[in-house]
């Protein structure tokens, strides 16, 4: 995926070690300090800016690696057939990068902050690589 490089992999994998410990997506995103912090008073909710809980090396690799999508362009790129990932999970990785992009895109185009689109594109790309590396796991089995 674009933005994740063998640092924040690494880091993520060791980080994460089960992939099977999260049930979903939400909860990588809270572990990791990338969820909205809430404050909740009686019957009303106020969501804030990123948590901050969490493995702060994996957030901050997240959240570089999220910038790149600043810059990127609608390009397929498809990683070398000799790598040994299959292709089912490579056409996965490609098109979490598309989505990434294009959300990103959108909420600039909406008027959100760069910084904060920033920060949701990192939320998103690590729910992304939680699933690929439930793919790979459930690959291996």
């Amino acid at each position: 995926m674009k933005g994740c490089a063998f640092a924040l992999a690494a880091a993520f994998s060791a980080e994460v070690g089960d992939f099977t410990r999260f049930r979903s997506g939400r909860q990588v995103t809270a572990y990791f300090g990338l969820a909205p912090s809430q404050r909740s008073s009686g019957g009303s909710v106020r969501l804030g800016g990123i948590s901050g809980a969490g493995n702060a090396l994996v957030r901050k690799l997240a959240v570089e690696g999220s910038w790149c999508y600043a810059a990127a362009r609608h390009q397929p790129k498809l990683m070398p057939r000799d790598t040994g990932v299959p292709l089912e999970i490579r056409m996965h990785g490609r098109k979490g990068s598309e989505r990434l992009l294009r959300r990103r895109e959108e909420m600039l185009a909406r008027g959100m902050p760069a910084a904060k689109a920033n920060a949701a594109t990192a939320a998103e790309l690590v729910r992304w690589l939680w699933a690929l590396g439930m793919m790979c796991r459930e690959g291996a089995e």
